[in-house]
């Protein structure tokens, strides 16, 4: 690395990499947590092309950005770029091997069916399209640290601030305000740049921010886990699942810390019911960033794999589609493939067949297929189709953990909170301040949430999952509860000394006087999130549609690092007709307040944006002269696409 020219640069500061970590501090951004290290800053060896190599500090971040431009780095390429799951498969580059899955006997329940189906599937890839992407700004303060941070998960951005400066977690304090959005990219890839900011800071004794760029974010930080799955499935005449066998691959990048493998497994059976699975899973090594949590991982591969699976059985066996799925539902009482492996769980609540009955009736599907089958039939260059994609979706709190902290001031009554979890945009702060202002019985406006940080609410796990406004609502409401029971004593003393009516002030400072603590502070481990139904199908467009990622065979460098050629959804990809119908007086019995998780189920629902797409295809082909069987990938771009149609020029006809 040569970096004369980038300290020449004007309001130059310094270049800080590897080599100015203190003796006791670590090149690990991932300390605490057990799994494979993961370095802040490359030193002989670069993993991936775009792995962070140093740090350019300067007066300005134009001049910064102007220094990293000017650094002159030499690379030395050995041996073959491995780049995606089947550059893996060949090359056999794996990480450890998991246990197969067995259920039953896949092998001799497919071997005595009247179809047998093979075929297999790909999903790729997807950027976390934030607003704001990694972002931090470090304070040396005494003989600590506080850490503004772009963080869904505080604790571990504490972990990786103490780790790579060598000093106890007790000196570094992470504090954030709020996230400009996340899915899933800031709940471990945000620690990397935290210490890297952190250090600058340390070499500097100044304050240091930083804030990537968003081509060197695209290129430095990893993406979803892309999944590769080959199939062979036996069903009966009728169209009931007999068995089925599955081997899954993953691309987990250049570590395997934040793989969702388990989670892929879980929802593969999503609401269809097969007494005989066997299924192999493979996680591979590439020569790419370190893939990460991205908005439902592992759940929305898994759901995009069966319902794949599903679609080209029915279609190979000559079966209506949505027909072959409803054959095999489960029903209430059935036990789950895997909803908390190695065991099945007992779907207790089950009523997937309702739902489904109903949502044919309102949304007339049986009319809505035969309308765009006489509008196929009339164009040849117009095609329409239309999917239902039904979803089941396992949520769980186990060893999710929040601190939540209510104080109310004495002189005027106002109420502050400051809870575990982190504002991405879910909404979290206002319901919990709702759940406070509603247990205490004040008016919202006399509700403030102050900033999550590790002194109030220390050893948090991270705000992601769709349980984590939930959890800690749950916290705002116990709390509450205890304060009010404490206050409703004094509140009776009050009357009994003559006030008829006590207001919520009187009570307050009476208690304040009489020395009862004005503070309640809660740890919990419970249930459930909220999040926007509308905003996570649309990432799903982006998905299943639009969103590419490729690689530069020969060098690993990443092509698509911009929006010129990396393509998420925009305003005019909205659909015009975006219709949402919630299940009316359906609360949740296991659910804090009643309520449901949201904020990822719809993004898993969205696939069937592309089996619409699909059944277009398929009447395209049909009048091409072709009409076999086919897959369909995700992404289904405009590429994939138009190419699937097997449009042949010499045939144009108007």
């Amino acid at each position: 690395m040569e970096t004369s020219e980038a300290m020449a640069v004007e309001g130059a500061v310094a270049i800080v990499s590897a080599k100015d970590i203190p003796q006791n501090g670590k090149n690990d951004f991932m300390l605490g947590l057990g799994g494979d290290p993961e370095i802040v800053f490359a030193t002989d060896v670069s993993e991936y092309a775009g792995q962070a190599v140093g740090l350019a500090l300067a007066d300005t971040q134009e001049h910064a950005l102007q220094m990293a431009k000017a650094v002159t780095l030499t690379y030395q390429t050995q041996g073959k770029q491995i780049l995606t799951i089947q550059d893996a498969i060949d090359a056999k580059s794996f990480y450890d091997k998991e246990p197969d899955i067995v259920v039953g006997d896949a092998d001799g329940s497919i071997k005595g069916s009247d179809h047998v189906v093979t075929g297999d599937i790909y999903c790729d890839t997807q950027y976390h399209f934030t607003m704001e992407t990694q972002t931090a700004f470090v304070i040396p303060e005494d003989d600590g640290y506080t850490v503004y941070s772009s963080n869904q998960w505080a604790q571990l951005g504490q972990f990786a601030v103490a780790g790579i400066l060598g000093i106890p977690e007790n000196k570094v304090t992470v504090v954030i305000k709020r996230v400009g959005g996340a899915y899933g990219s800031k709940i471990s890839r945000a620690s990397q740049v935290a210490a890297a900011c952190a250090l600058g800071s340390y070499v500097t004794q100044r304050p240091v921010r930083l804030h990537m760029d968003l081509e060197s974010n695209m290129k430095m930080v990893g993406k979803r886990y892309p999944y590769y799955a080959k199939y062979t499935v036996g069903c009966t005449k009728a169209g009931v699942l007999n068995g089925i066998k599955i081997d899954v691959y993953t691309d987990a990048g250049c570590s395997s810390n934040d793989s969702y493998l388990p989670y892929a497994l879980r929802n593969l059976d999503n609401t269809y019911n097969c007494s005989n699975w066997s299924i192999t899973q493979t996680t591979c090594r590439t020569h790419t960033p370190s893939n990460t949590y991205t908005r439902a991982p592992g759940y929305l591969p898994g759901v995009f794999i069966i319902e794949s699976l599903m679609d080209d059985v029915a279609t190979k066996i000559g079966m209506d589609v949505e027909e072959f799925k409803h054959a095999n539902f489960y029903k209430k009482g059935d036990i789950s493939l895997l909803s908390f492996p190695p065991k099945g769980q007992a779907l207790t609540y089950c009523n997937i067949d309702d739902l489904w009955q109903q949502m044919m009736k309102t949304a007339d599907v049986q009319a809505g297929k035969g309308k765009i089958s006489d509008f196929n039939k009339a164009n040849r260059w117009r095609k329409r189709g239309l999917s239902v994609v039904p979803l089941r979706y396992g949520l769980e709190w186990n060893g999710t953990n929040s601190t939540v902290l209510v104080s109310v001031y004495s002189g005027d009554g106002s109420v502050s909170v400051v809870h575990g979890g982190v504002e991405i945009g879910q909404g979290i702060n206002t319901k919990v301040a709702q759940v406070t202002a509603s247990t205490l019985g004040i008016p919202l406006s006399s509700v403030t949430v102050v900033p999550t940080n590790t002194f109030t609410s220390p050893n948090n796990t991270t705000t992601g999952g769709s349980v984590t406004s939930e959890i800690n609502c749950k916290g705002a409401l116990l709390a509450c509860q205890s304060l009010k029971q404490r206050l409703d004593k004094v509140k009776e003393g009050l009357i009994s000394d003559g006030v008829s009516d006590p207001t919520w002030l009187q009570i307050v400072q009476k208690a304040f006087s009489s020395g009862i603590d004005l503070s309640e502070k809660r740890y919990i481990n419970p249930e459930i999130d909220v999040g926007q139904v509308e905003g996570a199908f649309v990432m799903g467009l982006g998905y299943f549609l639009t969103e590419r990622v490729v690689y530069d065979k020969d060098t690993g460098a990443l092509l698509t690092h911009n929006t010129w050629e990396y393509k998420p959804p925009t305003t005019k990809d909205i659909p015009i007709d975006f219709r949402v119908e919630l299940l009316k007086n359906a609360p949740n019995p296991l659910g804090i307040l009643g309520s449901k998780a949201v904020g990822e189920p719809p993004l898993l629902m969205s696939s069937g944006v592309l089996f619409a797409l699909k059944r277009a295809v398929e009447s395209a082909r049909h009048d091409a002269g072709n009409s076999d069987p086919f897959i369909l990938n995700a992404p289904a771009t405009v590429e994939a696409t138009q190419q699937a149609c097997l449009v042949d020029p010499l045939k144009f006809e108007f």
